[in-house]
């Protein structure tokens, strides 16, 4: 539990000291019921037709007092354009103990998003929608704005990551990663909260916001910072005490509207007929015509008009003769060409048209200037399968996927009836200027394929029988007695384990 005092509108406190009270929860006694079985923290049993949308707000919390230790002065500390996105559990942008990719790198290191936007727009249907706002310069002030936007979600797409770096630095960030919106009983969160802590993303080795360039390669693994790690004295949120690191950032969810989807509607809207013309139905088309007019014939005059003339004599008026001739002209008639021409051959020669060669005209003599007799121009054209077959430009050095070992084999999903194992590893360094591709970072097998034999079934145990006599005769002293029982039938499959066969109390004797 977290307390906050604002002396004013720069200088306030949080979190440090006795503002900060740390409560624990009770250990269970073992005499209550057994706790249900762990659910998958990214399902979601909301109804499919069903999306919610959700604001989203970063609050910057990152000031000279709540962490003054080598705060970057003047305009440079600011945080970069927020990037992110609600999407499924098949999609994760960033993660604790994973590689960053190519797209987090250009974020923690430059604060540049475009990379990682494209990136989470390749993602196709696993992407509901793309999550954007720009970056706060500087980061804290008395008129400092928020980072906002909105975003929806869906029982396929319930989860949300989002991700800023925060500058200057070698590679930090903060972000939340995979949040679940999608509540246990099938309905969407109302509001949430989250402290935001800095984390490293593994790319580069400074240890202070303004440490020279130093790529790390290969990467390490993205990694909360903490006041011991880096543990060097060095380091900007270093603590020779421990302790936590007060959070930089606040962000918060809030529920906007809950609406079902019909099949008419897109993400985008289905948009409105007026557009921006305030209600104006659309242009017909230049073709179709007014439906209740007859149709226009392009190139042949409207017999409900007369026709128009330019260009020949008005027939109330004389002609109009200039220097004493007479420029009297056959009537020009301004209308499209006429449709029933031939048509045009399209890689062949028109029967009714001079051939025109682009490469060579071979009935007309080289051009003559003065004395020097100039070559006919041609004009060279290359296949379209030349193009094609041109070998990329490179740039840079080659650089090849980098992925770890796989990991351990997971449990079967079934104890019998052909279940299935899964194994995953994760990618350390992208390709780059054409190098070698990733492979599959999740490999699936079949196991337990034998055919259940019969339904679930329970154990059952025989009846108690008598106790036995006490360990200790007489003395006074304390004793043992057991009594012992059989399995009458045993479990199968999936159904309930046996008891124990044996059980034991304490007994006292008479004194001797």
């Amino acid at each position: 539990m977290v307390a906050g005092v604002i002396q004013k509108k720069t200088v306030w406190f949080a979190e440090d000291g006795d503002l900060t009270l740390q409560l624990c929860e009770r250990e269970s006694t073992g005499s209550g019921p057994a706790p249900p079985p762990t659910l998958d923290p990214h399902a979601c049993c909301a109804p499919p037709h069903e999306e919610a949308k959700y604001r989203f707000t970063f609050v910057s919390t990152w000031t000279p007092q709540t962490h003054p230790r080598q705060y970057p002065t003047g305009n440079g500390n600011h945080w970069s354009d927020l990037i992110g996105a609600s999407h499924g559990s098949d999609y994760t942008i960033w993660e604790y103990g994973q590689y960053a990719s190519y797209g987090i790198k250009m974020v923690a290191e430059w604060g540049s998003p475009y990379r990682l936007e494209r990136e989470i727009k390749e993602e196709g249907d696993n992407v509901k929608t793309v999550i954007f706002s720009r970056g706060l310069f500087p980061a804290y002030g008395p008129r400092l704005r928020n980072m906002t936007s909105y975003f929806k979600t869906d029982s396929q797409r319930n989860l949300v990551s989002a991700v800023s770096m925060m500058g200057p630095s070698p590679d930090w960030c903060v972000g939340i990663s995979k949040e679940n919106l999608c509540t246990a009983d099938c309905g969407w969160v109302e509001r949430k909260v989250f402290y935001l802590q800095p984390w490293d993303a593994g790319t580069d080795s400074g240890i202070m916001y303004n440490s020279s360039n130093s790529p790390l390669d290969p990467p390490d693994p993205i990694r909360p910072i903490t006041s011991s790690d880096p543990d060097n004295p060095r380091a900007s949120f270093y603590n020779p005490n421990g302790g936590p690191i007060g959070s930089l950032a606040t962000v918060v969810i809030e529920r906007v509207s809950i609406r079902n989807r019909s099949n008419t509607e897109t993400e985008h809207g289905t948009g409105s007929q007026g557009g921006v013309h305030g209600g104006m139905p659309p242009k017909k088309p230049m073709m179709g015509g007014n439906p209740t007019m007859p149709p226009k014939v392009m190139g042949q005059p409207d017999p409900t008009m007369p026709p128009k003339v330019m260009g020949g004599h008005d027939p109330t008026m004389p002609p109009k003769v200039m220097g004493g001739h007479d420029l009297t002209m056959p009537p020009k008639v301004m209308g499209r060409p006429d449709l029933t021409m031939p048509p045009k051959v399209m890689g062949g020669r028109d029967p009714t048209m001079p051939s025109k060669v682009m490469v060579q005209e071979p009935t007309m003599p080289p051009k003559q200037m003065g004395v020097i007799t100039m070559p006919p121009k041609t004009i060279e054209i290359i296949p379209e399968g030349d193009i094609q077959t041109m070998p990329p430009k490179r740039r840079g050095k080659v650089v090849d996927c980098m992925m770890t070992a796989w990991g351990e084999w997971s449990e079967c999903s079934k104890s019998c009836g052909k279940g299935k194992m899964l194994r995953q590893r994760m990618i350390k360094q992208r390709p780059r200027n054409g190098g070698e591709e990733c492979g599959q970072t999740k490999e699936r097998q079949s196991c337990n394929v034998a055919r259940c034999t019969s339904v679930d079934r329970d154990c059952r145990m025989s009846e108690w029988g008598p106790w036995s006599d006490c360990s200790v005769s007489c003395g006074g002293e304390m004793g043992i007695e057991f009594r012992m029982r059989d399995v009458a039938r045993r479990a199968r499959g999936d159904g309930a384990p046996c008891d124990p066969l044996k059980e034991m109390r304490a007994c006292s004797a008479n004194p001797c």
